[in-house]
Parts: C-alpha cells; structure tokens; sequence
C-alpha cells in the first residue's frame, strides 16, 4: 500500500511539475480580474459570487438547526447592506424558509470547491510546509484550468495549510472524474461532495489554529464569466 502511495504522489508531482511558480501569489494577484479592496473583501466576494437574489447561508459554524437560525438564511443582496458580513458562508443556494444548513434545503449548487491539506503526500506543520502545501495546491488549481478547462471564480487562503479554490460547477462527467480522482490528486472529497452546505471561511475569518485571518487571493464575477 505504501509503495503504491509512493507511486501516485510521484505522478501527481510529475502532472503538476510544469503549473509550479515560485511566485505563485504575485501570479494570481496580477491574474485576478476583480481588483478587490481590502477592507470590502467580504462584501466584494458575495456581490461577484452570487446574483442578488440568491439566499445564501452565512454565520458562525453552529448556527443553523433552530428556527432562530432563519436569520443566518439572506438574500445576497440583504447581506450586501451590512458593513461586516459574517465569517463563513456556505457555496450552495438555499429554498425560501430554511433554517438548517443541510443539503436538502439546498436549492441549487453553483460551485464546487477543491482543497488539500496534503497535496505533497504528508500533513504539513511548519510554516515552511503549509506554505509549500498551498503552492502545491496552486499547482493544481492551475492544472485543472488548463487540461480540464474549469472556470476559477476565487482563491482563499484558509489561515493555515490550504487554498480553497472555488471553481463553477462543471458538467455531471466532469464532476464524476474529480471524485474519482480526488484521492490520487490529494483533494478533499468530503469538502468537494459537500461544500454546498459547508460552512466555509470568508476573507478575514480568524483561523483558530494559527490566529491568522484568511485572505482573498483571486476573485472573478459572474458577470466577467463566459457562459
């Protein structure tokens, strides 16, 4: 089993070898077509991410489950009128009335969203490692984009060891390929399968683990994408 592993990583570092830039964030700085401000960067991501309409989830991790929780349930365009949005956000859109975060109440999925806390075969814990975590996984936002012609809508940097690259939701063959290939390519099939009702970090949520807040990297609005 071991030698298999050994073997995979070694193939996937081979794919992966001509998409590896040393100055990876530069790259997607000077690439993104929204030229986000700093301090708006949570408002920005809903307004290019999501149509006005849509009732997105966002909150703290526990809140949904209760009645009270239909608070948690906007209109991006109800959000948009707070200064400070909450920390988290989930990727799907969900039905008018729902108070709990799960995937029935899930009306439509619009994006999918590739991470990995191992992309170089092994969980990181420096800081030296977490950093050669996310170029990796720059890597292999860059390798789908090119061979499997998937849209990039945004780039977050968690805080800690990943990027969470959100893509838009490809075709049904598209999507069955990734799940297949999501344990050799080092990806979070929990996350992929499930980030519609995720509660997923936002730029400036504070990472528990490292008291660092993430950062948006890339960012592209709806209205910038070729349908």
């Amino acid at each position: 089993m071991i030698a298999l592993q050994n073997q995979l990583q070694r193939h996937l570092e081979q794919t992966l070898q001509p998409y590896r830039l040393q100055h990876w964030r530069e790259q997607l700085d000077q690439e993104t077509p929204w030229k986000f401000r700093s301090g708006h960067q949570r408002r920005e991501f809903i307004r290019c991410m999501f149509y006005p309409g849509d009732r997105i989830w966002m909150g703290n991790v526990y809140d949904s489950g209760q009645p009270h929780h239909c608070a948690n349930f906007k209109a991006a365009y109800e959000w948009l009128d707070m200064d400070s949005p909450p920390s988290r956000c989930a990727a799907g859109v969900f039905r008018k009335g729902s108070y709990h975060r799960s995937r029935d109440n899930v009306l439509n999925s619009p994006f999918i969203v590739i991470e990995s806390d191992c992309m170089n075969g092994y969980k990181p814990e420096t800081p030296n490692e977490k950093e050669r975590n996310k170029a990796a996984s720059f890597a292999l936002i860059q390798y789908l984009r090119d061979k499997w012609e998937m849209n990039l809508r945004a780039v977050i940097d968690t805080g800690n060891k990943s990027l969470h690259a959100w893509f838009d939701r490809p075709s049904q063959h598209v999507m069955d390929c990734l799940v297949h290939m999501a344990q050799s390519h080092n990806i979070d099939e929990g996350l992929l399968l499930h980030c519609q009702n995720s509660p997923l970090r936002m730029p400036n949520c504070i990472h528990a683990s490292t008291n660092k807040p993430a950062q948006l990297l890339y960012l592209k609005s709806y209205s910038q994408c070729t349908y």
